[in-house]
């Protein structure tokens, strides 16, 4: 099973599986999960149905707030999240309305989302560190092999 024979066959047949994993995910996701975006294509078809948003939150007052998604669209929704999130990220889910803004049914807020990223990397690092000093890639066999000390 691990052995050199093949390998070639089996690298490419683990990324065909993983190709045809993300197309039906992209495929299937959006129909089972819909979002801000496939709700603004059809608002008479989405009306009143729950879907996911997700941005950076511009302005928060007491029972709405104002976000922008990743792709720059200023969505509106009614929902208390807080006065002082703007600057956050935010997720959740809402009921969308048919023009265009949401009535929130759960959210999260991601405060400090930066230092989150950046204490999770570090262990990586220390790992790749590690993993590197012990051993290094010989391109001709295409494995790595054990650096002799």
């Amino acid at each position: 099973m691990l052995s050199d024979r093949f390998r070639f066959w089996k690298i490419g047949a683990a990324l065909a599986a993983l190709a045809v994993l993300v197309a039906y995910a992209a495929w299937v996701g959006p129909k089972a999960y819909p979002g801000y975006h496939e709700a603004r294509r059809d608002p008479a078809a989405f009306a009143g149905r729950t879907i996911f948003f997700g941005g950076d939150v511009i302005r928060a007052a007491d029972d709405e707030f104002t976000f922008r998604t990743w792709d720059g669209l200023v969505v509106a929704a009614r929902g208390r999240i807080g006065g002082d999130q703007a600057g956050f990220r935010i997720s959740g889910t809402a009921v969308f309305r048919a023009d265009g803004t949401l009535d929130v049914v759960q959210h999260h807020v991601y405060r400090y989302r930066i230092t989150k990223n950046l204490l999770a990397v570090l262990p990586l690092l220390a790992v790749a560190f590690f993993f590197f000093r012990t051993y290094a890639f010989d391109r001709r066999a295409f494995v790595f092999r054990a650096r002799s000390r």
